[in-house]
């Protein structure tokens, strides 16, 4: 029997280099949240439905989205962003005993969500002590 083989020795090859991807985000305060001032939120959270679809985004952070499962307004808003894409989300932080309202911290991705984690402040003063405000993490898996 005889076996052959060949060797073939040269410059090493190098990987290729990743791809890079580029995200568009957005993050924006929507002021949707249940203080006096808030005025005409049904035809503002409209005209930035249509600005996120027009601009291409693949991300959205808000701040202020107050209730985002719970007011009807907020649903429809929700819906349209999923039915856009966006189709994973992370809210909060949750409503807690002394803070009646949600942190009205949302992230909507057209990117799944790997991991999530909540950071809820301390100390709240004024009518912020009404929310469970905090801060919002998402990692986000991009192909």
């Amino acid at each position: 029997h005889v076996v052959a083989s060949a060797l073939r020795v040269g410059p090493v090859a190098r990987p290729a280099p990743l791809a890079r991807r580029k995200i568009k985000c957005l993050t924006l305060n929507v002021l949707a949240s249940p203080v006096p001032f808030n005025r005409m939120e049904d035809q503002r959270l409209r005209c930035l439905l249509g600005q996120i679809e027009h601009q291409g985004y693949d991300v959205v952070a808000f701040q202020e989205m107050q209730e985002v499962s719970r007011r009807r307004r907020h649903a429809r808003f929700a819906r349209s962003l999923r039915d856009m894409g966006f189709v994973h989300s992370v809210a909060g932080p949750a409503p807690r005993p002394g803070a009646p309202l949600d942190g009205g911290t949302a992230i909507f991705s057209k990117w799944p969500i790997a991991s999530s984690s909540m950071h809820p402040w301390q100390e709240q003063v004024s009518w912020d002590a009404w929310a469970s405000k905090g801060v919002v993490h998402a990692l986000l898996e991009v192909p």
